[in-house]
């Protein structure tokens, strides 16, 4: 259902997910230096209703491998991970560093007046969740190589 990559196979995602055709026949093989030809045939690909996701995070998680591309089926047919968060720690724990300043006249201060030497306010955001691999079928994994690079 869902085909994931990172930007920069999505010319060739849409070229995958959208040409009529697809198979290629190596014109060197045929004749010294001729170059590749398009062989007549539908490209099935396109008739599966794939939907193609951009995900400009992937060169980032999988630095590695660039070329890394992801099949996923549809979440509604079968699913291919499971993500939660931790009881008790359902939202986001949203937090902001108390003020190091003292008032001469006495009385707590605001966190919003800041630290002491640069009258910077500090917040800190931290989400506790995990994730687990349900069913192996749900999703794949590949790595895009250019050969004719």
């Amino acid at each position: 259902k869902y085909l994931v990559t990172g930007p920069s196979l999505e010319f060739t995602a849409r070229q995958i997910l959208t040409s009529a055709t697809k198979m290629w026949l190596a014109g060197a093989t045929t004749i010294a230096a001729a170059p590749d030809v398009p062989y007549p045939m539908t490209n099935v690909i396109s008739q599966y209703g794939m939907e193609l996701v951009i995900d400009p995070y992937l060169p980032v998680i999988d630095a590695t491998h660039p070329g890394s591309w992801y099949l996923f089926a549809d979440p509604a047919d079968i699913a291919a991970i499971e993500y939660d968060y931790l009881q008790g720690h359902e939202r986001p724990e949203i937090c902001m560093k108390a003020s190091d300043k003292v008032s001469i006249g006495g009385g707590a201060l605001s966190p919003l007046s800041g630290d002491f030497a640069t009258d910077n306010v500090f917040y800190r955001v931290r989400d506790i969740f995990g994730a687990n691999k349900l069913v192996t079928t749900g999703g794949w994994r590949g790595t895009y190589a250019n050969i004719h690079a």
